[in-house]
């Protein structure tokens, strides 16, 4: 698990400094023709600026703690489609509650609580004062979530073996040995047919044994048939074939006439 947490951070992390890094290359090269410069209460968009290369570190970090919280998440139910639809409940339906509270109190806690409007306040660079939670305090919250241990999973009931007609119960030694020991006593009344041997019946689960010999006379009843028809249809060809030979039907025609 510790492995696998690892390479999922690190591969968000890789993919984020590449989105964040290019955000702030463009907004460097967009944003200050549309009057967001520092004469105007913005910071400077570049990484000498503290906010800036705060904003910029922080949602990073908060797109590896995501994917950490999802991992986490995909751990404990093991199902893709659960997982997901987990994940995006967790960081979506505190969003929806805040809307539908009206107490700005409960509105407050909810955001901060909730992982995605905590987590993102490390993006916030104007109007500090007034955030329902500080930026690396929000982030907090999001690692807590996403470092919080997942439940474990009751383990998989073992696969049901499924008996066939004819084989031997491996799962009861007890009763293959009291079969052995009847079978050498004597007291079974073997019968043999068609090159397959029927076990004698015993003491024990009658209505099992009773049930492989239907299946065997069945068996062995629809063998008989399909032997029977064949013989039947070899003969006819074979009468087909005297009645239409050029030397056998003359023959044939003097003896009805006679």
């Amino acid at each position: 698990m510790t492995a696998k947490a690892a390479v999922v951070a690190a591969l968000a992390v890789a993919a984020g400094g590449e989105g964040a890094g290019g955000s702030l290359l463009t907004g460097r090269l967009i944003l200050p023709g549309q009057g967001y410069t520092p004469a105007h209460g913005y910071p400077d968009l570049s990484l000498a600026s503290p906010v800036a290369l705060r904003a910029t570190a922080g949602t990073v970090l908060y797109l590896a703690l995501i994917a950490l919280l999802s991992l986490g998440v995909a751990t404990a139910v093991r199902d893709a489609g659960t997982a997901i639809g987990i994940v995006l409940g967790l960081l979506y339906l505190f969003p929806v509650l805040g809307l539908a509270v009206t107490s700005p109190g409960w509105h407050r806690h909810l955001q901060q609580i909730a992982p995605m409007t905590a987590g993102l306040e490390i993006q916030a660079s104007t109007g500090l004062s007034h955030l329902p939670i500080s930026p690396w305090a929000g982030l907090g919250v999001l690692a807590a979530w996403a470092g919080s241990p997942p439940g474990r999973r009751p383990p998989a009931p073992p696969p049901r073996r499924v008996r066939h007609p004819g084989t031997r119960d491996r799962r009861s030694p007890r009763r293959h040995q009291q079969h052995e020991q009847q079978s050498q006593a004597g007291t079974g009344d073997g019968h043999v047919g068609r090159g397959r041997v029927t076990p004698p019946v015993t003491g024990h689960q009658p209505d099992q044994v009773h049930g492989e010999n239907e299946e065997r006379q069945r068996v062995n009843h629809g063998e008989r048939q399909d032997g029977q028809a064949e013989q039947q249809l070899k003969a006819r060809r074979l009468s087909l074939v005297i009645r239409c030979s050029p030397i056998t039907a003359p023959r044939m025609r003097r003896a009805v006439k006679t």
